[in-house]
């Protein structure tokens, strides 16, 4: 959302980003009012007056686009939010990006580094200086998990991660520490949201992800955005080995051996309780019947 904090404005721009950094398209519009309604509210209220559009088809973070009613709803687990919108236009994201940059002086610089083209909800963002930090919705991930201390390195297991929320800091380009946790309980209120550990054996107890010796690699002669920044940040930790480091730190979901038990009919054979959680996380879904460690 592109608000200037230094008017009064009634209205807000915000763009809707879609697709990727470089060929997506953008929809800009004003906000007139919103609401939050709960899920009954929802139902009853907003989903009779949906009308069947030729446009149909799957969308992504639960954005329903209402243009024959001049809104847009956000959907969250236990409720809703609806904007009421005018005047929407969309532009290819490439062509909104110069615009701005061409329209705003540099005392207005500030509001062209918000935009920071997210794939992933932008659950917070701070910066300060030069330093900024930006925490971000993941959804449940599938992806190798590497780890050839305890799976060895011929063929890594494909598992689900459940939904998390990751944390980055930077100061400028340069990578200053990364933090997760697991996103137990998404919410229309921000207060209300549940986070949980994540039982992983590169995780310190606070959440802050050890990293070894890798680091995020940035061209000298090409700045990457925040959004670049952000993804290298998550690839670099998801995709990378795991090890044994912090595996002692960790705090496994209670009912851990009873899900795997609820899957393969038997008692876990591991000895250790990372193997178990991974054997779990291979069954899409059974991150969710886990009752992991609340913060």
């Amino acid at each position: 959302m592109l608000v200037d904090p230094r008017q009064n404005k009634s209205e807000a721009l915000t763009i809707l980003y879609e697709a990727d950094a470089t060929s997506g398209y953008a929809t800009a519009f004003n906000i007139e009012s919103y609401r939050t309604l709960t899920m009954e509210q929802f139902k009853e209220e907003v989903v009779p007056t949906l009308k069947s559009s030729e446009a149909e088809g799957k969308f992504s973070y639960y954005v329903l686009r209402d243009l024959s009613q001049n809104r847009y709803i956000t959907l969250y687990p236990d409720g809703a939010v609806e904007y009421k919108v005018s005047n929407v236009n969309e532009i290819p994201t490439d062509k909104l990006i110069e615009f701005i940059q061409r329209e705003r002086d540099d005392e207005d610089r500030y509001l062209t580094a918000q935009i920071i083209n997210s794939p992933f909800p932008v659950y917070s963002y701070v910066e300060k200086g030069n330093i900024w930090q930006i925490t971000v919705k993941t959804p449940e991930t599938r992806f190798r998990y590497k780890h050839p201390q305890l799976l060895g390195s011929d063929d890594p297991p494909y598992i689900y991660m459940p939904p998390l929320l990751f944390t980055v800091k930077y100061s400028g380009q340069v990578y200053k520490g990364s933090s997760v946790f697991v996103l137990k309980e998404d919410s229309v209120d921000p207060a209300r949201i549940v986070k949980a550990r994540l039982p992983f054996p590169n995780i310190f107890a606070d959440g802050s992800i050890c990293m070894g010796n890798t680091h995020v690699l940035v061209a000298p002669e090409k700045e990457l955005s925040k959004a670049q920044l952000l993804l290298q940040s998550w690839d670099l930790w998801l995709n990378g080995e795991h090890n044994n480091d912090l595996l002692n730190n960790a705090v496994y979901p209670r009912n851990l051996n009873e899900v795997y038990e609820s899957i393969y009919g038997e008692e876990s054979p591991w000895a250790r309780q990372l193997r178990t959680l991974i054997e779990v996380l291979k069954v899409q879904g059974k991150w969710e019947e886990l009752e992991w460690s609340i913060i």
